[in-house]
């Protein structure tokens, strides 16, 4: 059996048997295919020595059970770990040779590691630190045990609670992020307090405001964020926060390397200084007031581009900081860290600006979205500085400004390599800075539906030869003979290629087939929103996709289950797929697709697509399913 089977066997089960001296080496020697081990309840007939011998030859194995394998220690487990590199599952229960601090090297080691089957008591604060943040689920049978037998099981029976709490503290004590919407029932703060202590390792926290509240304070606001003084990232929305409330998040959060707020007119940004580790910044500028207690007269003053005196607001615990600055130190030489900048609804002649942009040098990433302006005339110089290292740029909705911007980035953005444009813009200023830019651009994303065309297309398989993602939205003047330019141009280069909404998608028969057979390096596609796209064109177009790993035909109507089982016949290594709003892909499509998609980890469908079956299988081969009620 060995002979016939050593490239075709995938799985093992080998369950309370009798194996001989030498025998799990063989096996492991000639079944190198294997996927999938469960050597369970051999109890003393199994030993490290023979269990790590069979492992140094399954480099493959993404499935390993040992439950009740009481002859296995330590060693073992290191074995596993350094042997199976594709390890995702693996099951140790019942191990009693195996020591709780193994457990957690073997949790921190292992890369690929999903779930892990062990009792609780092996279970340490730092193994479920870890376990939290690698997204390891813990299947902790002990608690499950408490449950009656079925005969016996009714809703009343007082264990189910017990085994609900145990679930419920587990699942909380190994959380990392937390996303909050308050209102009045939920935001008094004994409560919201009492609630929130039970998260301990949260490094995330958002918090939105719902309208309706009155009540929340800057007070309750920061007595909640400081439960959590090693939080990383903290957002904070819709409302404004105060200039004191900001300078007291500085001491509270020291480890703060992301904050997302809103901020009300007249703003300043000179209280970044006191965040040192903050890199990623968002902000929403809104007209709405926010009272500041004690002297906000000076918040108006630094607004108008005077000098600001942190002294006028006191910082608990922060008395050295501000002791600099009263001395007279300027802060117009600061030089923040900030590496992400998000904007949102400037105006123009907006003050206060200036400083941020003179501030920010290694900037690496620029977001805004919905702005008509980059600051007052001031600002023009300080923002041109800010572009020198910059690598991303997104523009959304950002009509009036993106043809200044782009003029800015084909003179000073050499070091570009990502560009969004949505919404905004003309079609003369895009093509000047694809024309006259010198940078490496690797990513590029459109959606200007009447501003670009053919002749920017053939600029950019011109210039842009190194670009490996092109990503297009109802851009209606496009048509074949430009994206088979990009095709011819790039066709070892480019990874992803996304035509959301295009015309010419259904409206050129043979188009996709040209670009699957000349762009056969693709990994990434993304042809959602072509409602008339039908199945020959997209079947002919897989044939020649051989390297796939993502696909979204999200609310493509004309598909149906023949392009669901070309995918998974043509598409081998396919790990991501897209089919939500397809009416004409059925139940028992999605079912066959599960089943034979070998590579699958994640699939986006309707709820009423997913059968028992479907649900079964996915379960068994770790496939994340992101379903929605249709």
């Amino acid at each position: 059996m060995m002979l016939a089977m050593s490239n075709e066997l995938e799985e093992l089960a080998l369950v309370n048997c009798n194996l001989g001296p030498g025998l799990l080496t063989t096996l492991g020697q000639k079944f190198r295919n294997l996927r999938k081990l469960d050597l369970s309840s051999n109890r003393r007939m199994l030993v490290d020595k023979e269990f790590i011998s069979m492992l140094a030859s399954c480099n493959f194995l993404t499935e390993l059970k040992v439950r009740s394998c009481r002859g296995l220690a330590n060693a073992s487990l290191a074995s596993m770990f350094k042997s199976c590199k594709q390890l995702e599952s693996v099951d140790i229960m019942n191990c009693p040779g195996i020591g709780a601090e193994y457990v957690v090297f073997f949790v921190f080691n292992c890369p690929r590691l999903r779930q892990i089957c062990v009792e609780e008591s092996k279970l340490s604060d730092v193994f479920k630190s870890w376990a939290s943040k690698k997204l390891v689920k813990l299947l902790l049978e002990e608690v499950l045990l408490r449950l009656p037998p079925r005969s016996t099981f009714s809703p009343s029976t007082s264990d189910v609670s017990l085994v609900s709490k145990r679930w419920l503290r587990l699942y909380r004590s190994t959380r990392s992020t937390l996303s909050l919407l308050l209102s009045p029932e939920n935001c008094a703060p004994h409560s919201l307090s009492s609630f929130l202590s039970h998260f301990p390792h949260l490094s995330f926290l958002s918090l939105t405001i719902g309208d309706d509240v009155s009540n929340f304070s800057d007070h309750l606001l920061l007595s909640v964020v400081s439960s959590f003084p090693k939080l990383r990232l903290l957002c904070l929305q819709p409302n404004p926060l105060s200039l004191s409330l900001l300078l007291s998040l500085s001491t509270s959060c020291p480890h703060l390397t992301s904050l997302y707020i809103a901020l009300s007119r007249p703003f300043s940004f000179h209280w970044l200084l006191f965040f040192h580790s903050l890199k990623n910044l968002g902000v929403h500028f809104t007209s709405v007031p926010v009272p500041v207690p004690g002297k906000s007269t000076r918040v108006d003053a630094a607004s108008k581009g005077k000098s600001f005196d942190f002294t006028s607001v006191p910082v608990p615990g922060e008395s050295k900081r501000v002791g600099v600055a009263s001395k007279g130190q300027s802060f117009d030489d600061a030089e923040l860290k900030l590496e992400t900048l998000v904007l949102s609804g400037i105006r123009r002649g907006d003050l206060g600006l200036d400083w941020l942009w003179r501030s920010c040098k290694k900037l690496k990433k620029l977001q805004l979205r919905r702005c008509e302006g980059i600051g007052d005339d001031t600002s023009v110089s300080s923002f041109v500085n800010c572009f020198k290292g910059l690598q991303e740029v997104e523009l959304r909705i950002c009509g009036s400004i993106s043809n200044e911007i782009l003029s800015i980035l084909s003179e000073n953005g050499t070091s570009l390599s990502s560009l969004l444009v949505h919404d905004g813009g003309s079609g003369q200023g895009l093509f000047q800075f694809i024309t006259h830019s010198c940078c490496n651009l690797r990513k590029l994303d459109l959606r200007l539906p009447l501003d670009v065309n053919n002749n920017h297309l053939s600029a950019v398989a011109q210039n842009f030869r190194g670009l490996s993602s092109l990503r297009l939205q109802s851009c209606c003047l496009v048509t074949g003979k430009g994206l088979k330019t990009i095709g011819l141009a790039m066709s070892n280069e480019l990874e992803e290629l996304a035509l959301i909404n295009c015309d010419m998608v259904e409206r050129e028969p043979g188009l996709l087939t040209a670009l699957g057979q000349t762009l056969r390096n693709l990994r990434r596609l993304d042809l959602s929103y072509n409602e008339k796209l039908m199945d020959k064109e997209l079947i002919s177009m897989l044939e020649s996709c051989n390297c796939l790993r993502e696909l979204k035909v999200r609310g493509c109507r004309g598909l149906t289950n023949a392009s669901v089982v070309s995918t998974y016949k043509s598409c081998k290594q396919l790990e991501i797929v897209d089919i939500m709003n397809c009416p004409g892909i059925e139940a028992k499509a999605v079912e066959l697709f599960v089943l034979n998609c070998l590579r699958l980890k994640q699939i986006h469908v309707e709820e009423s697509k997913l059968s028992d079956v479907s649900r079964l299988w996915a379960s068994k081969k770790f496939v994340e399913l992101i379903a929605r009620y249709s």
